[in-house]
């Protein structure tokens, strides 16, 4: 009977150390998951902070591209009035029928 007190004490003592180093492992497991996890999150974190400065310079530049843009079209039409003005201001000479094309086109003609 000693024997069997032994061993099923053995036994009672057997399961907690068992679930022991049992809940060990699995927690160790668990915490390496969970550093990986934080690690992924904090390089995804980064990456969106990254993409996040690269879509403020993005806008930034497009803000730039349509300002350059809006001032290109007014330098245009303020180039082209002054070019309306400047027509206006000059008189067109009169167009006088020239005999040179004439003279070209008898010379091809003639041969």
């Amino acid at each position: 009977m000693s024997a069997e007190v032994i061993l099923t004490t053995a036994l009672f003592v057997a399961v907690p150390v068992t679930l022991k180093y049992v809940l060990a492992f699995e927690i160790r497991t668990q915490v390496a998951r969970l550093k990986a996890g934080e690690r992924e999150v904090a390089g995804l974190t980064n990456r969106l902070a990254a993409l996040n400065q690269e879509q403020g310079n993005v806008r930034r530049a497009l803000t730039q591209i349509q300002r350059q843009r809006s001032w290109a079209q007014t330098r245009r039409s303020l180039i082209a009035q002054e070019l309306g003005s400047a027509r206006m201001n000059f008189p067109r000479p009169a167009s006088t029928p020239t005999s040179y094309a004439s003279v070209e086109w008898e010379a091809l003609a003639n041969g």
